[in-house]
């Protein structure tokens, strides 16, 4: 089930950053729009950081905290804890 939509971040060439707002989010339940901003900029300091961070909401990776200000909660922790699995994976290999 999670494979399928892995490679929509793969094909979207967000896997770096699916990644890295998962690790965010083993530490906090919801990030303000700018520590995801500084975070994707981690990622990639020559993108726009606003890009990742609406395609990944548009793909239910992550949802805005409607109601909660510049809040995003995680889409689908199932699928961060499967994208967290992958990058454990590639490490170990």
């Amino acid at each position: 089930m999670y494979a399928a939509r892995y490679q929509e971040l793969s094909r979207n060439l967000l896997e770096p950053y699916a990644e890295a707002i998962a690790l965010a989010f083993q530490e906090e339940t919801v990030l303000d729009v700018a520590i995801i901003r500084k975070i994707f900029a981690s990622v990639d300091p020559d993108i726009n950081p606003q890009q990742p961070i609406i395609r990944l909401e548009d793909l239910g990776y992550i949802w805005w905290a409607e109601g909660k200000g510049n809040l995003y909660e995680p889409g689908i922790p199932s699928l961060m804890d499967h994208v967290l699995g992958i990058a454990r994976d590639r490490e170990v290999a």
